[in-house]
Formats: C-alpha cells, structure tokens, sequence
C-alpha cells in the first residue's frame, strides 16, 4: 500500500502527520518510514480531539465516495476506488493557505492541476475489442465491449 502511495504521489514522503494510532504504525511500517528519513507528527497522546480539520476533510471525503457509489448505483465492492476518485477531487478544490487561493495538489507539486483529468466515476464506456485471446473476432461477434470507468492510467 505505501509503495502504490508513492507511485501515485511522484515521490516518498517527507513528513506524515498522524493521531499515532499504535494499530497503524508499528512494525515493518514504521521501520520503513524510518528508514526512508520521513518524519512522523502525531497528535500528542489524549489530543486527538484536536484533529478536527482532518476530520472534516475525512467526513466530506466518505460523502463524496458515498454519493458516487449511489448516484451511479453501484455495488459496495467499488467502494476503493469511489475513496480513492474522491480524495483526487478534494486535493484539486481549492481553499486558502496563509491568505493565498490555492489547492493541495498545487501546494504538493507546485503546479496548478489539470482539471481535465477528472472523468464521471462509474460511468460506462465501450472499448474496441477486435481479439479474443489469440482469436480474432469475425462479422457475427460484436468488436466493442462494455466497461465502467474507475479510473485513469498514470
């Protein structure tokens, strides 16, 4: 999971900021941040009332993924990718940083986002399929195949 982090991100982290949930880092994942130099911030035992920005963000973040999943009626099994579409939405809706508009994909990368990027998640596509395997498709099999778009190659 944190190496797809990263090929997703462009880059290994140098910080990550967490309540320190014990559950979630200990073990080989904390043994890996250590030894990729990523600094750890968590919230000071008993303060993780005091997380409520990433709360929020999380609580807007499960609607958005929600919404999806019962706008376009699909199954709960699409519910990773309705997460991970609508994270990609939140870091491109912009908010303000030290009085200055700007997004968190920007600040992350420094450059403004490609809002052409963003598709209709679960929407249905069809894909010219001319082959079966090593067998070509002749006159009476149909050469287009229905799909639902979940996400875009990187």
């Amino acid at each position: 999971m944190l190496l797809q982090f990263i090929v997703d991100a462009g880059a290994t982290p140098h910080q990550v900021y967490t309540d320190f949930d014990s559950k979630l880092l200990e073990g080989e994942v904390l043994i890996w941040f250590h030894e990729n130099h990523c600094k750890l911030h968590a919230s000071p035992l008993g303060r993780q009332s005091q997380n409520g920005l990433i709360e929020h963000v999380w609580q807007m973040v499960i609607a958005m993924a929600w919404s999806y999943i019962t706008d376009m009626q699909m199954p709960r099994e699409y519910w990773y990718w309705a997460v991970g579409h609508a994270i990609q939405v939140s870091n491109y809706l912009p908010s303000t940083v030290n009085g200055v508009a700007s997004t968190s994909f920007e600040l992350v990368h420094g450059v403004k986002p490609d809002y052409h990027v963003l598709f209709r998640l679960f929407s249905t596509g069809f894909v010219h399929h001319t082959h079966d395997s090593t067998h070509a498709r002749d006159g009476l099999k149909a050469k287009m195949l229905q799909g639902i778009v979940i996400g875009c190659c990187h």
